[in-house]
């Protein structure tokens, strides 16, 4: 009732006066039992009308995802276990749908993609709040609460989740005992989500959520700790995965490679014996697949239905010419970061080019197929006209030719005026520098019989004398109307 007391509208509190007023009369005051149901029923008033208080801290780490929110209502902090995630978040926004979070806690110097990717997410799933009341800006500056970085440390975080009073730790526990004690209830390999939970308490500790009306020694309760995960999919930790032999990575024999990124290869696995993938990105999404396992049957059923596909001998055909198509498909998103940074080098554009081209012919391959596999249905309508035009306009611009034997980017003849214009001009340079050299040949002495116009970057054009006998002392080297530069 203590940390309730806080829940309570003013309302509520003012009907639970009056009543002890009219018994005020009496020597002793009773709490009767009508008094334990008014204050019961608005404590549920309250609590309903307000709706849930979830605050929910997020940490992408090594690319990792950890969640950990506190739930105003049962006391406790419910955690996720460390999952992989890549820019793309999908993991990350299902579960803020789920979660619906009062405020989302952040590090100051949390990944900018994360960031954007978040904004458009908490704009998609509270956009209907934030049209009602305020401006957008307050709106999301609420939902999004930033904390130093410092405040996400490891070290630090696990010693304020250690500092924690939980009601279930006996009070005559040594500092040994305490660690071995969180120990069982959370798994500190998890860093990532050690970190979110570091910061979830430190945002309720500076917010003082839940005590704001009590005095500062008292903190925030937090009652335990509970492991959630998302609807359609399936918590498993590394032991798990090991246990079940589903991931295996063998070291290398070599010493010379111990502890390098190249160190291990996976070895006998369930992941290992199903890889049979053409293209680096499949692999990586079907790592991806078996790190997140599913409960959705519906996609499990998808999936299956697919696999049963390619399987018959019927489609023999299919599966070859798609795996061919897909030793082609390359990691674009490098690439375009590379193009963002204008670093894409003509290797890059030749891989885009072979990339986009292939994936019109699986899209073409898909469209051929029967709509009822679920797979060919996603590919149809993603691999839209636009990589047509894609291909269209490389092709189009790109003289892969003349790029490969002057390893640089050479654009086409005839796709802009003034580029074919200063290509003319820069073609011709030669012979205007000649005509050049031979104008400043007549305008100097007989002795000197030649000379040449070279280019240096940073000095630009410079008129080049071939060095004579008579050139001895500083004097000589100095011409009328011309600077000396050795």
């Amino acid at each position: 009732m203590f940390y309730h007391q806080s829940l309570l509208s003013s309302s509520s509190l003012s009907s639970v006066n009056k009543k002890k007023e009219m018994d005020s009369s009496s020597d002793t005051e009773i709490i009767r039992p009508e008094d334990i149901t008014t204050i019961r029923t608005a404590v549920e008033e309250s609590s309903t009308s307000d709706g849930e208080q979830l605050y929910l801290s997020i940490v992408w780490y090594s690319g990792k995802i950890g969640l950990a929110y506190y739930d105003v209502d049962t006391l406790q902090i419910n955690i996720m276990l460390d999952t992989v995630e890549n820019d793309d978040f999908t993991l990350l926004k299902r579960a803020i749908k789920q979660i619906e979070p009062t405020a989302i806690i952040l590090s100051s110097k949390q990944d900018d993609r994360l960031v954007k990717s978040l904004k458009q997410t908490v704009h998609e799933v509270y956009s209907s709040k934030i049209k009602t009341g305020g401006s957008e800006q307050t709106e999301m500056a609420e939902i999004l609460q930033y904390l130093p970085n410092i405040d996400f440390s490891l070290e630090i975080c696990k010693r304020r989740i250690l500092s924690l009073d939980l009601p279930a730790m006996p009070k005559h526990y040594t500092d040994t005992e305490r660690v071995l004690y969180m120990s069982s209830l959370i798994s500190f390999d998890n860093v990532a989500m050690v970190k979110a939970i570091g910061g979830v308490i430190k945002f309720l500790e500076k917010k003082r959520i839940g005590v704001e009306l009590e005095d500062h020694n008292v903190r925030v309760p937090v009652l335990g700790f509970k492991v959630f995960s998302l609807k359609d999919q399936m918590t498993l930790d590394d032991s798990a995965f090991s246990a079940l032999l589903i991931f295996h990575k063998e070291s290398h024999p070599s010493v010379y490679k111990t502890g390098t990124s190249d160190s291990g290869k996976e070895g006998l696995s369930l992941f290992g014996i199903l890889n049979r993938c053409k293209s680096q990105m499949g692999s990586r999404m079907l790592r991806l697949w078996f790190m997140r396992p599913l409960k959705n049957l519906q996609l499990i059923k998808e999936r299956h239905d697919a696999v049963t596909f390619f399987s018959l001998p019927r489609n023999i055909e299919v599966l070859t010419t798609l795996q061919d198509c897909m030793k082609h498909i390359r990691n674009i998103p490098r690439i375009l970061s590379k193009m963002v940074l204008a670093q894409a080098s003509i290797t890059d554009w030749q891989v885009m080019y072979k990339t986009v081209y292939h994936a019109i012919y699986i899209g073409d391959i898909c469209r051929a197929q029967r709509s009822s596999i679920a797979i060919f249905q996603k590919v149809a309508k993603s691999f839209s006209e636009d990589l047509h035009r894609i291909a269209t306009l490389i092709s189009k611009i790109i003289d892969f030719d003349e790029s490969s034997t002057q390893s640089r980017f050479v654009v086409r003849p005839n796709v802009d005026a003034d580029l074919d214009e200063k290509k003319r001009t820069y073609n011709g340079l030669p012979d205007f520098m000649t005509k050049v050299a031979r104008e400043e040949l007549c305008k100097l002495n007989s002795d000197i019989t030649e000379c040449s116009v070279i280019y240096l970057p940073h000095l630009c054009y410079l008129l080049a004398i071939p060095k004579s006998e008579n050139m001895v002392t500083e004097e000589d080297y100095e011409i009328p109307g011309l600077d000396f530069k050795n």
